[in-house]
């Protein structure tokens, strides 16, 4: 028994999509290749509704089971090659995505002991490479920056014994932190 990994199909409508998907499973029992639906998913770009209804979820259907999968909803994203893509995501999509990694990172090093330059090094070369690569297609205002990177902010200030309340230029002002932030980049 064998698994496909990271098999996409584009096509143009539902119809061609499952007349594709209906081939592939034929090799794929020739083969003996499995497919597992429940992680398969189903983005469709563009989508218009002969009806109002909200129910109206286009969906395929996936394997010699004939599994449904229904596609993801408005900002809901699939992950592709690294690049998240949603069909009514945008910037606020991305700026979700980044959001959850920051905070992601903030609660894995929170009751780590680790040093404010440890810290430091962490933001610099870590988080915001890391951003930086999920922004290339997205550019969003300082203000909204400066939010997304409030919690490495502070568990920095924390760290250094100051109040939450305590301006970040206090920080970055010290030439040992070299501390950046994302609109620096």
């Amino acid at each position: 028994m064998a698994y496909a990994d990271d098999t996409t199909w584009i096509a143009r409508f539902k119809e061609e999509i499952q007349k594709i998907i209906d081939i592939s499973t034929e090799f794929y029992e020739l083969n003996d290749i499995e497919l597992n639906s429940r992680k398969s998913e189903l983005l469709v770009l563009n989508h218009k509704t002969k009806n109002k209804e909200q129910d109206n979820i286009p969906e395929i259907r996936l394997g010699k089971l004939k599994e449904i999968v229904r596609a993801k909803k408005g900002k809901e994203a699939i992950r592709h090659l690294g690049v998240w893509i949603s069909e009514k995501g945008g910037k606020e999509c991305n700026k979700l995505i980044i959001m959850k990694e920051v905070t992601r990172m903030c609660k894995a090093i929170l009751w780590k002991k680790a040093s404010v330059s440890q810290l430091v090094y962490l933001n610099n070369s870590v988080l915001l490479p890391s951003i930086e690569y999920r922004l290339q297609t997205s550019f969003l205002s300082k203000n909204i920056y400066k939010h997304i990177q409030r919690p490495i902010w502070t568990l920095i200030k924390n760290k250094m014994g100051l109040a939450k309340s305590a301006p970040n230029s206090m920080c970055s002002h010290i030439k040992i932190l070299d501390m950046r932030t994302i609109w620096q980049n």
